[in-house]
């Protein structure tokens, strides 16, 4: 994986050798993209929660990052009680600017992930399936013109209540997979 670029590529960080996290400093949220090689359309990204993680934040798998716009489809539990969503599964597309993103599915979540818990997104075609510890909890199919045909898949994570800064080491992932269907 590859940190996120300037301003603050240092607040990412690797912490007790294992676990990926934020560094103190002014930002709460960031991105990683994979690029050790790249994945055929038909894609997944998954990601554990650490068993010692900091509470609220919110945590997000995506796939096909598109580099020329940053678009990319994006899966997590919004756990943030200032937006819509508040309370939901979402499948988003993201990493656009506020007037092009989109959310392109959302459910009530009858469970909230926690320390321990896998999130998992797949793309196939352009149908995409969002699961929690393996059990599917959204399935949507994205049929607008905008739609991301390729790129790379990764892990965002940001403060639940928006993108504050982090005053101590914080762990967001403990495990990370992604590849091909």
């Amino acid at each position: 994986m590859v940190f996120p670029p300037p301003p603050n590529d240092t607040q990412v960080q690797i912490l007790d050798d294992s676990d990926l996290g934020m560094g103190p400093g002014p930002q709460g949220f960031f991105l990683v993209n994979w690029v050790g090689s790249s994945f055929a359309p038909d894609q997944f990204c998954e990601a554990t929660i650490p068993l010692d993680a900091g509470p609220d934040w919110i945590y997000q798998v995506y796939v096909r990052w598109r580099e020329d716009d940053a678009a990319r489809y994006g899966f997590h539990y919004n756990g943030d009680p200032g937006q819509d969503t508040f309370g939901q599964w979402v499948f988003k597309y993201d990493g656009v600017p506020s007037p092009e993103t989109r959310i392109i599915a959302s459910t009530p979540a009858t469970t909230i992930p926690g320390p321990g818990d896998t999130l998992r997104v797949e793309v196939e075609g352009f149908t995409l399936r969002g699961y929690l510890n393996g059990e599917l909890v959204l399935e949507a199919e994205d049929t607008d013109p905008s739609r991301i045909a390729a790129g790379e898949v990764g892990l965002a994570a940001r403060w639940a209540t928006g993108n504050m800064g982090t005053p101590a080491p914080v762990k967001v992932y403990e495990a990370w997979a992604g590849g091909e269907l």
